[in-house]
């Protein structure tokens, strides 16, 4: 079943029991069906009261809507059920003036609920320089987590264009190292002596001592020398 087709009246929650309670296919049911991901780690009693209620249920089918100004590339595209002591979380780009308001509609226990945020009445704020990145890190994740099983070409340029327009680690780009700063302005270094460990097993006769042969070599040399003039010396005799 696709579960990201399912009408959206329906739930699909999962729960597993494990020691690793953050996992992909754990949580990725969830995601899609606008639901929650119940991880449980074996201990003998919840931690504090708000793991008790942390599941409860509060606003079903949370919509977002924008008026008076253009709302776009929003994530996540469909909100989730709004759970105890989580907020609704939603990252996008907007044109035109600082105007207009949000609005928040979902269902509860008790019947509709509506709530409208004035935009002009929000602040910028230094740490609102990090939101690119985020939301960034949001619409990756989302195009990662549901494009593993297949090779779609579109996902993977748009998560490698995302990785190196907000500089950001995915499957498809990586960080490198690059020092701007010359060094050797000259262009010729000088050569070192670089000691490296020797392999478990091979003696330090491996070892070479400055240039020239080896001292096995000359070694040898010595012994051949010593015969030949030791048979020399036996054949001027037998004369």
């Amino acid at each position: 079943m696709k579960i990201s087709t399912t009408p959206t009246s329906s739930r699909l929650a999962s729960a597993a029991v494990s020691t690793d309670t953050s996992s992909k296919e754990l949580h990725a049911p969830g995601k899609v069906s606008r639901s929650s991901s119940l991880g449980l780690k074996k201990r003998p009693q919840p931690a504090n009261a708000s793991e008790s209620t942390s599941h409860r249920r509060l606003l079903t089918n949370v919509r977002v809507s924008y008026r008076g100004f253009e709302a776009y590339d929003m994530e996540p595209d469909t909100q989730p059920d709004l759970f105890a002591e989580r907020p609704i979380v939603v990252i996008g780009k907007w044109r035109g003036p600082k105007q207009g308001r949000i609005e928040v509609t979902g269902r509860t226990a008790n019947g509709t609920f509506s709530k409208l945020f004035d935009v002009k009445d929000s602040m910028t704020r230094p740490e609102h320089a990090a939101l690119p990145q985020l939301w960034a890190r949001n619409r990756i994740a989302r195009l990662s987590d549901f494009n593993f099983s297949r090779d779609d070409a579109e996902a993977i340029r748009e998560v490698t264009s995302l990785g190196l327009t907000y500089s950001l680690l995915t499957q498809h780009t990586s960080f490198i190292a690059v020092l701007e700063e010359v060094r050797n302005a000259g262009g010729r270094g000088p050569n070192v002596d670089q000691p490296l460990p020797l392999p478990d097993g091979v003696s330090e006769l491996a070892v070479g001592y400055g240039s020239g042969a080896e001292p096995g070599f000359w070694i040898l040399l010595f012994g051949a020398a010593a015969l030949v003039a030791i048979a020399a010396r036996s054949r001027v005799r037998s004369c």
